[in-house]
């Protein structure tokens, strides 16, 4: 049960295993605990693992913060995935283009705002700053389709 689970945890955070207690954190449902141990102890791949598991219904403050991690540790595609279910499009956008992210079909489907989300001259900002970002990655099918909606 999720209580015991999270005395375990504490044990073995205690005791200094911290993939052990982070595993049980998650599974106890205390997910900002065991990415808050995941950045103090250093355990990326576990980050990585948890970052996994993160949606649009996630946590914005965690989000946020797996995304500052991975982009500190040079793991683009992971921050640029982490900020574009949290809406931070623009963010999403520029570390494409300053780190040449090569940006997919799904990629660009997550990086494009919903009509109603932001205003349009700001939406078609981005769409816009996309499509020539595609252009010069030699996706022209997919530049073309964010030209489009651009307007």
């Amino acid at each position: 049960d999720p209580a015991h689970q999270q005395q375990a945890a504490k044990y073995f955070e205690q005791t200094k295993q911290p993939n052990k207690a982070v595993v049980l954190y998650q599974k106890a449902g205390c997910q900002k605990k065991a990415i808050d141990l995941c950045f103090s102890a250093g355990l990326f791949d576990a980050l990585r693992r948890i970052a996994d598991d993160l949606n649009a219904d996630s946590d914005h403050e965690v989000l946020a913060k797996c995304a500052e991690f991975f982009m500190q540790h040079r793991q683009h595609e992971k921050a640029v995935h982490l900020l574009s279910i949290s809406q931070q499009y623009e963010k999403a956008v520029d570390l494409c283009c300053e780190h040449d992210v090569q940006i997919s079909e799904d990629m660009a489907e997550l990086m494009t705002p919903d009509k109603n989300t932001m205003e349009t001259s700001k939406r078609s900002e981005i769409l816009l700053q996309m499509a020539k970002l595609c252009k010069k990655q030699g996706t022209f099918q997919l530049a073309c389709k964010k030209f489009t909606q651009a307007g």
